[in-house]
């Protein structure tokens, strides 16, 4: 995992890590997109590819803990 590679190096210990997420509105699920039935296969394919960052945040929370998730966007998400 990249995130354990870069952990070593810096001699991040569990918790300590902030993630600023910038774009914020792309980062999470969106299951109304999905069930709305509007959506084309381009946009429920850009909306599974946004999620990957959501996942993998995720994934290093279980790993390595995260001490705090900042989101910043200027476009309204609803």
């Amino acid at each position: 995992m990249v995130a354990a590679r870069i952990m070593r190096l810096f001699g991040t210990s569990r918790g300590e890590i902030v993630v600023l997420n910038d774009e914020a509105h792309h980062c999470y699920q969106d299951k109304l997109l999905e069930s709305d039935g509007e959506a084309d296969s381009e946009d429920l394919e850009r909306n599974r590819d946004a999620r990957v960052w959501f996942r993998g945040l995720c994934d290093l929370r279980r790993r390595a803990g995260i001490k705090a998730v900042y989101d910043l966007s200027a476009t309204p998400y609803y």
